[in-house]
């Protein structure tokens, strides 16, 4: 993907998404090697990282020119001295250099700089003094790390000025902020995940993308599974599941469900966290909330707002290489006077079988599970929704009742 990315006419930010120990920094040096001489690396102290001696640059905006200075005068002496010589700007570059001209003469109006200032003054540095010209890609590593959301805001406009230079970048990162305020799609995402290999004792590194196309056709291949398998169970349909299931059909609809699904600040979150822990919607989401305990520190509980989402989201935090556990309701009742279960059943059975150990359930609901009582709050006018998450909050607001819940997470 990364070659593939460095080959095409694509200019949008590449992102490396891993945890620490994973291999980002090593991948991002690996590629670097291979473009020395159109490419730059800059590090997570802000600072740059050069292969080759480079002449410094200084741009003159006014006549659209670098001077490139001796390479003698900034790397130690040579045995002949260079003059200093006289390159036009490639007009490309006029736009990104007089914003990061712009931002250096603003950051040296502050006398006292914090360590984040600096490290986005060297950064801006950095772009307006090499000669950019022959640079084709930026290396960033970690370009989030000490800086405020006003750095990274000034760090996303100087992403987009790049772009607009036609300059790539691949970028490692931590920060699911940066990736919030990018709205980065998922074809511009690398995972990189650490594994042991038992038979050659050491550990590896794997890169895996999963463009939107190949999610759309997951999600299409989630919903035919899913329906394949309840049509062997005697179950009544629901229609509302089903028409949420079958969302691809659509394509404007699916389009939108999409982009607010993977462009959200929770899913941005979760790409973080080792284990993900899939719950249903509010009253779940109450109870996480209360969750800020250390027990829990390598999870992320991920609401995905209707049981009907829960296969595709289990598939897809799955296949990018994140361990999940997916908390749901049984729903094993019968709506009115029927006698069969009903579509939410089918989908706990169909994540049972498919997630084995995986799956926490509920008796019924988290309501019934742990004797939550709703009544009081439907009594004072609430509706059943309104009621749940009402009702479930009061109940985890004592430390006992989280206790309860994390000693049924824990439980086999």
């Amino acid at each position: 993907m990364i070659n593939r990315y460095l080959n095409n006419n694509c200019y949008d930010p590449l992102f490396l998404i891993g945890s620490n120990g994973s291999g980002k920094t090593y991948t991002l040096k690996e590629y670097q090697d291979i473009t020395e001489g159109k490419s730059i690396y800059i590090s997570e102290e802000g600072t740059l990282d050069v292969k080759m001696f480079r002449s410094n640059a200084i741009p003159k905006l006014e006549t659209y020119e670098y001077l490139l200075y001796p390479k003698s005068k900034y790397y130690g002496e040579t045995k002949e001295r260079e003059e200093i010589k006289v390159v036009k700007i490639d007009k490309r570059l006029i736009e990104l250099l007089s914003y990061c001209k712009k931002e250096i003469d603003f950051y040296n109006s502050v006398k006292n700089k914090s360590k984040g200032q600096e490290k986005v003054f060297n950064i801006f540095n950095i772009v307006f003094n090499t000669f950019m010209n022959p640079i084709k890609i930026i290396f960033f590593d970690e370009p989030e790390n000490f800086l405020d959301d006003l750095g990274l805001r000034k760090i996303s406009v100087l992403f987009s000025m790049l772009k607009k230079a036609n300059i790539k970048l691949v970028v490692a990162t931590h920060s699911y902020s940066l990736c919030n305020l990018l709205k980065i799609p998922m074809d511009n995402i690398v995972f990189i995940n650490k594994w042991f290999d038992v038979e050659e004792s050491n550990y590896k590194n794997s890169l895996i993308y999963q463009s939107l196309k190949d999610i759309k056709k997951m999600y299409r291949t989630c919903t035919e599974d899913f329906e394949k398998y309840i049509l062997t169970k005697n179950l009544d349909i629901d229609k509302g599941i089903t028409m949420k299931m079958h969302y691809y059909e659509d394509n404007k609809l699916f389009k939108l469900y999409l982009n607010d699904a993977l462009k959200s600040e929770q899913f941005y979150r979760a790409l973080f966290y080792k284990r993900i822990i899939l719950v249903e919607g509010a009253s779940e989401n109450r109870i996480i909330r209360k969750l800020n305990i250390e027990q829990l520190h390598d999870d992320f509980f991920f609401v995905t707002y209707g049981k009907a989402f829960m296969i595709f989201f289990a598939e897809l935090f799955t296949k990018i290489g994140k361990e999940i556990i997916i908390i749901t309701d049984s729903d094993k009742k019968c709506k009115g006077k029927s006698k069969r279960y009903n579509t939410a059943y089918g989908i706990t059975l169909y994540l049972k079988e498919k997630y084995s150990k995986k799956v926490k359930l509920f008796d019924v609901d988290l309501e019934n599970h742990f004797n939550i009582n709703k009544k009081e709050y439907e009594d004072k006018g609430m509706l059943p929704n309104e009621a749940k998450v009402f009702s479930a909050d009061q109940y985890f607001s004592y430390k006992k009742n989280i206790n309860k819940f994390i000693n049924f997470l824990d439980k086999e």
